[in-house]
């Protein structure tokens, strides 16, 4: 039981991103900003949002194929 919990903690860190230096990565300034843009449209009912390409297509009035 010790061991699979271990094995565990293990998948749980395999995926974080770390530096050389075993730092957590920081987002630059950018990213961060496109992480918060898209958190707000995500979450504002007023803006209108597209499930697929054609559909996307269709509301700014480009040729659907």
């Amino acid at each position: 039981m010790v061991k699979r919990k271990a094995e565990n903690k293990k998948k749980e860190t395999k995926y974080k991103r770390r530096t050389k230096e075993g730092k957590r990565e920081k987002p630059n300034k950018t990213t961060k900003a496109a992480i918060k843009e898209g958190n707000r449209i995500a979450t504002n009912k007023e803006i209108k949002g597209s499930h697929s390409l054609d559909e996307l297509k269709k509301d700014l009035g480009l040729e659907v194929d």
